[in-house]
């Protein structure tokens, strides 16, 4: 097997966990490995010193309403902003992507609404513009959350659906995005989210080292 497995398991086997599969020639470059509660997962690579990366995959905490759901997403975002801190701290690029329960487009509303004040778990939106990271889909895709097509929408419904799963990364990845698709999955049984990925330029955050040059390759997130 060329690839390793990392991930979470939190403190309910199916309500939370995150898994990222890693091919073993980046693996040796992990410098660190870091869960919270099952439902973030930190893996840090260093390949040289100035060329670090940062994934972060999350599995925020489902349901619409009640104090348990709210209060468990507030303290995963706050955990997600500490960590892209720290990342920026230590000058790692940064990819940010998994499902976040949450969406964009009930943030816009409450942004643009002169009555209503941002609530806490979707500050989250606010925090990550001004971290100066994108979210890849809506910048790429063009998507316009407050009318919403859906060719854009993540997560399946009876009735249009939404979009709640996001890859949001700093500027150097963003400027060499090659591509960013939101694609059906082909067996529709095993889950109500469609794929969510994006494809760069490996150079962009792989030194030549591990990845010749002169054969421009991509990187599959």
């Amino acid at each position: 097997m060329n690839h390793q497995v990392f991930g979470t398991v939190g403190a309910k086997f199916n309500e939370s966990g995150t898994l990222v599969i890693v091919k073993k020639e980046l693996a040796k470059h992990i410098s660190k490995l870091e869960n919270y509660k099952g439902r973030i997962l930190k893996i840090e690579f260093t390949f040289s010193d100035q060329q670090k990366l940062a994934i972060i995959s999350v599995y925020n905490k489902s349901g619409d309403r009640g104090k348990d759901c709210v209060e468990t997403r507030i303290d995963i975002n706050k955990e997600i902003m500490k960590m892209i801190k720290d990342s920026k701290k230590k000058n790692q690029q940064i990819i940010l992507m998994g499902d976040f329960n949450l969406q964009y487009k009930k943030y816009l509303q409450q942004k643009n609404s002169n009555r209503t004040r941002i609530s806490e778990q979707l500050k989250i939106f606010d925090l990550l513009e001004k971290s100066e990271l994108f979210d890849t889909c809506k910048e790429i895709l063009n998507i316009d959350d407050l009318a919403l097509t859906k060719n854009h929408v993540t997560h399946i419904t009876k009735k249009l659906g939404s979009r709640i799963d996001y890859i949001w990364v700093t500027k150097k990845i963003f400027d060499e995005i090659v591509q960013v698709q939101i694609k059906e999955y082909d067996n529709k049984n095993d889950t109500d989210h469609k794929i969510v990925y994006f494809k760069v330029a490996r150079d962009c955050v792989l030194p030549s080292i591990i990845y010749n040059r002169k054969k421009k390759s991509k990187f599959y997130f």
